[in-house]
């Protein structure tokens, strides 16, 4: 399945390391076509060299929109972000341009 790419940005100042497990936040802006099922997300997104162990989503800026981090082959590689609507809480329908939507994600790392 092709994967929508939306555009990472760096918090720079803010990346921390917790019993040998980094943390870093990301402005993550949606991409300008969604695909169902969600973005793809990979730990270099977040300055980690392999594993992304835990991803908090969150809420855009315009309360239109969350994101959902889902784990793919055990979350020690990819993850895929998933976009819905708040007011229904239907996931995004395919192609819909999220490129104006900006949600800060967190994540645990290696």
């Amino acid at each position: 399945m092709a994967q929508a790419v939306g555009k990472t940005k760096p918090i720079i100042g803010l990346n921390q390391t917790f019993g040998g497990l980094f943390w870093a936040p990301i402005d993550y802006t949606g991409p300008s076509s969604y695909v169902v099922g969600g973005d793809s997300m990979s730990p270099q997104s977040f300055g980690f060299n392999s594993t992304i162990w835990e991803l908090t989503g969150s809420v855009d800026q315009s309360d239109t929109y969350y994101v959902v981090g889902r784990p793919l082959n055990n979350g020690v590689s990819q993850w895929q972000l998933v976009w819905f609507v708040v007011a229904t809480g239907v996931e995004v329908a395919a192609a819909v341009n999220l490129s104006a939507y900006t949600v800060r994600l967190s994540a645990h790392g290696q």
